[in-house]
């Protein structure tokens, strides 16, 4: 499906270690390298890491909301800390709904770790580092910024990479606390 069409379910995806060539990993019936993916939290009902694409505007970022806060509920993700993550999704993705004229997609990555829920947004629109405007606006009250400086305060990692023109945002929740 191309990145600019929403999906009604999350595809899964799983984050992979580099495996020499002819190797299986695990789960594969060879004694290659553990993968990754086993970091992982797994329980009874938790489920997988979930990607979902949207169109960058606001019925794509309803719906990627929408979601989101099924998946954390599922997850067993309490509430207020529910929250937290929705809110700081809902501020990033905006941004780029507002902002990023130019994109065209918007794909979410949620996954569920053992301490932790980690979040990746991505986007094809213009080159933009949130976490130095979070940075640089943090000392500084002004008019732009507040909401930056928000998922800085709520999340335990903030990160920015420019990856093959897409910008990616990656943010990393402790699953319990304020």
């Amino acid at each position: 499906m191309h990145p600019g069409h929403a999906h009604t379910r999350p595809r899964a995806f799983r984050a992979r270690a580099p495996r020499p060539a002819g190797a299986r990993g695990a789960g594969h019936g060879g004694a290659g390298p553990a993968s990754a993916h086993r970091r992982f939290r797994r329980g009874v009902n938790t489920p997988g890491p979930a990607r979902w694409h949207v169109t960058p505007d606001r019925e794509g970022l309803a719906s990627l909301q929408q979601q989101a806060a099924d998946w954390l509920q599922r997850s067993g993700v309490e509430a207020r800390r529910a929250q937290h993550i929705l809110l700081a999704l809902d501020e990033l993705a905006a941004n780029v709904v507002e902002h990023g004229r130019a994109a065209h997609w918007l794909q979410l990555d949620l996954a569920s770790l053992e301490d932790a829920v980690e979040l990746e947004l991505r986007d094809d629109a213009a080159a933009f580092d949130p976490t130095r405007v979070a940075e640089a606006a943090g000392g500084e009250p002004g008019i732009g910024g507040h909401g930056l400086r928000l998922v800085r305060r709520l999340a335990s990692a903030f990160e920015y990479r420019r990856v093959h023109g897409h910008n990616r945002v990656r943010l990393r929740f402790a699953r319990t606390g304020d």
